[in-house]
């Protein structure tokens, strides 16, 4: 879910100066042939960055953040999992399709939504491997 799907589902109007603005800035790296570079993260960046997230979204401390954690486990309302996924779309640029986002988040576990986002990532071909180049 979009910050803008988000913000028109709670009745925010939602202007688009700040789109319009962004999609010519677009245009004029197309025309100078320039592409901004996505991001790419290894496996074990991407858990991590998850786990500090959710913490961060639910008040709770880094070390109660286990792959085997509920979202209920945790505290989180409907609200607060809507949030994560928002959080977690803005974090690593991506797009995360509402029904996934809620099954990771709102009926899985924190392993759930790690997963979901190294899928997304892998399936976009940011995320590279955690082996390190000796």
């Amino acid at each position: 879910m979009t910050r803008r799907q988000a913000l028109g589902a709670c009745g925010v109007l939602v202007t688009g100066g700040l789109e319009a603005r962004a999609e010519a800035a677009q245009d004029s790296r197309a025309q100078n042939g320039t592409r901004e570079e996505k991001k790419k993260y290894r496996p074990s960046d991407v858990a991590l960055k998850v786990r500090r997230l959710i913490a961060q979204q639910l008040g709770v401390k880094e070390n109660q953040v286990v792959d085997s954690a509920t979202f209920t486990d945790l505290g989180a309302d409907s609200l607060d999992a809507a949030e994560i996924v928002m959080a977690m779309d803005e974090e690593f640029d991506l797009d995360i399709p509402d029904e996934d986002g809620n099954k990771a988040v709102c009926h899985g576990r924190v392993a759930d939504a790690i997963s979901l986002v190294q899928r997304l990532l892998t399936g976009s071909k940011r995320l590279i491997s955690d082996k390190r180049e000796q």
